[in-house]
């Protein structure tokens, strides 16, 4: 028995009609090409109201591929009675939109129904995504997505290859396990400064192996989904900087250049009165010690009297020479002590370092440059230590403080001056600024001198590259660097650098002369009647190449040490594997046959108990391994020439070996 069919319901159709008007997708009703009805949503699709889209055709609303696919999908409709896929709608103000579409045919003899869903942003997410993928894959820098916890959510091919993790094993790491030593300290900070406005910072990544690069890091936020994270391009800039450390040696050089002569000058003042009293020394102390024994062989009475004053004269003007030859050799170690810092190889050592003290050797190497054109005024006040390579710093110094120099015109030092002003500013930076009296530089030149090769000088006399090298220095640092100038006037260039510590009081500010450093580097008096301290001599083993040295340190420690020397490192070495029975050993760090460096590696590695025993010395190291090592035994390390307290110094700091 058939069931009967039951009509559609006023209720059901208001339902239908509700649903027809409230649907989020549009929908189409049309009779042959021609629209009849369209809900709200399609109104919205097309941007035209109900009226204007009644009575439209087909075509006028799509935009397909060409003519021919517009006549594939309507006979597909008609004749296999639905047609799904992607279409471009036309909007009524010319724009397009991206649809997915079904269309059913013949729902009633010659009536259609087409059902739309706009999908231009979900396709041009889509599109992105594939971008990105694409983008991500064949990118040489690093891309990573950071959650704000430090968590890597993402990570690209060339994250992979850069750091040798597999990608799960980047996946799920935090940021920190990626940078080097001495750097994560500060991740915390600089990603809140990335979250709140974005950074762009140089720093050290590690990879899995231990090795390290220098990268330069650009970092924002981004909203992914509901999430905000942080974007991290990141660039490997090991070419950079290696360019950048030989603009660094191009610039020393310059700057080495440039005072040669001058250096050479104030080397070789002290050296002519030092060698001048010395030669004195040597054409009167044979005719000192013939009259010595001359007045001892005759018998006591007025004229022996008057003869050994007369002796004693002469040895009071022998003792005044020795002493200022003595003086002029301090000033020459001086001089070597400056340079040694200024040419230091090792350029990636950061410290805390005195702002004060590495102004004043730049201007002790510069004191010639700066002598006959102006005269130095310092004006120090409180400031921080601030974190940067010791070395770098009396570059941009020297750099500026020659600038200056050769702005002032030559023999007017009485009336120009060269005016170096520090100070803490209210963040807390220490503000250095350097003015001189000088000629000053042209206005239009002023926004330009931290271009590179960009020199305002004569031929000859400049290079172009002390401020851009001294811009880069700074702005490593976490530092700024500016320019103030006007002809006729003088220049000052001004230096800011955060402080590595809180400022001292004011009473810790250093001496505002040379003369104090100069003082303090001239050792004191040589004592000349030691009391030896009871017990056994104590075993000293001096390895060094040159045999006038060690027989100078076995006259020095005479009475306190039995001194052993060993002329070469192999010697020194051969000699640490047979007898192992020394207090100490003073090695030399530059050696032709074995460097002091590997001496020590070698011997320690046989004995581990020799470390202690070694005290190092050396003329100026000139390899970041000897730098290393006097930088890890500081207070066991002898810079030549050295003194008889400064040697006994060095050796009361290690212990005595129980092994006799």
């Amino acid at each position: 028995m058939a069931r009967a069919v039951t009509p559609v319901t006023a209720v059901a159709a208001e339902r239908y009609a509700a649903a027809f008007e409230h649907a989020l997708d549009a929908i189409l009703i049309g009779e042959g090409p021609i629209f009849t009805d369209a809900n709200p949503a399609a109104c919205a699709l097309v941007g035209l109201p109900r009226e204007q889209v009644v009575g439209r055709a087909f075509p006028e609303f799509h935009r397909p591929r060409d003519e021919a696919e517009l006549g594939r999908l309507w006979r597909t409709m008609t004749e296999e009675g639905s047609v799904r896929g992607d279409i471009d709608v036309v909007r009524g103000d010319g724009s397009v939109r991206r649809v997915e579409f079904s269309a059913t045919g013949n729902i009633q003899p010659g009536v259609h129904l087409s059902i739309l869903r706009d999908v231009t942003e979900r396709r041009q997410r889509e599109v992105m995504s594939q971008r990105y993928e694409l983008l991500s894959r064949h990118a040489r820098d690093i891309v990573l997505f950071i959650d704000p916890a430090g968590t890597i959510v993402e990570a690209n091919d060339a994250a992979v290859v850069a750091y040798g993790y597999r990608r799960e094993e980047i996946l799920g790491s935090n940021i920190r396990d990626l940078r080097a030593e001495g750097t994560r300290e500060i991740v915390a900070a600089q990603m809140d400064e990335a979250f709140a406005r974005g950074i762009l910072f140089e720093t050290v990544h590690r990879r899995k192996d231990g090795s390290t690069f220098p990268v330069e890091i650009g970092s924002r936020a981004a909203m992914i989904g509901s999430e905000k994270m942080l974007l991290s391009i990141v660039r490997d800039v090991t070419e950079r900087a290696e360019m950048a450390a030989n603009l660094l040696h191009a610039d020393r050089l310059a700057a080495v250049g440039t005072l040669a002569a001058g250096v050479a000058h104030e080397i070789n003042n002290p050296l002519a009165y030092a060698m001048g009293n010395l030669d004195m020394m040597a054409r009167r102390l044979p005719e000192i010690i013939a009259r010595v024994e001359a007045a001892a062989a005759e018998p006591p009475g007025p004229g022996t009297a008057s003869a050994l004053a007369s002796v004693a004269a002469e040895v009071e003007d022998a003792a005044r020479m020795l002493a200022v030859a003595r003086e002029g050799a301090a000033r020459v170690r001086t001089i070597v002590l400056d340079l040694r810092r200024f040419s230091r190889a090792d350029e990636t050592l950061l410290g805390a370092v005195d702002v004060h003290d590495v102004l004043e050797y730049a201007i002790g190497i510069a004191g010639n440059e700066i002598r006959h054109r102006a005269c130095i005024v310092r004006d120090y006040g409180a400031v921080p230590e601030v974190a940067i390579n010791e070395s770098r710093l009396g570059q941009v110094f020297l750099n500026v403080l020659v600038n200056a120099a050769q702005a002032v015109p030559e023999g007017r030092a009485g009336d120009n001056e060269i005016r170096v002003r520090t100070a803490t500013d209210l963040r807390g930076r220490v503000v250095v600024e350097i003015t001189d009296t000088g000629v000053g530089i042209p206005e239009h030149l002023v926004g330009r001198v931290f271009d590179p090769f960009l020199t305002t000088k004569p031929v000859g006399e400049g290079t172009g590259l002390g401020l851009f090298v001294s811009r880069s220095i700074v702005k490593v640092a976490g530092g700024e660097i500016s320019v103030e100038s006007e002809v006729g006037r003088g220049t000052t260039v001004r230096i800011v650098l955060p402080g590595a510590t809180p400022p001292p009081p004011a009473s810790a500010v250093p001496p505002t002369a040379r003369s104090a450093v100069t003082s303090a580097a001239i050792p004191p008096p040589l004592e000349l009647v030691r009391e030896r301290a009871p017990g056994p001599l104590a075993r000293l083993l001096v390895i060094d190449d040159e045999p006038a040295l060690a027989a100078m340190v076995r006259e020095q420690l005479a009475g306190d040490y039995e001194v052993i020397v060993a002329g070469s490192g192999r010697e020194g070495l051969a000699r640490l594997g047979t007898d192992a029975r020394y207090d100490a050993v003073l090695c030399d760090l530059m050696m032709p046959d074995l460097a002091g460096v590997d001496l020590f590696e070698i011997a320690t590695r046989a004995d581990p108990g020799l470390g202690p025993s070694f005290v190092f010395m050396s003329g100026g190291s000139f390899t970041p391994r000897a730098d290393a090592l006097f930088d890890r035994f500081p207070n066991r390390c002898l810079q030549k020439p050295f003194d008889a307290v400064s040697l006994r110094g060095a050796l009361e700091g290690v212990p005595r070996r129980t092994a006799r």
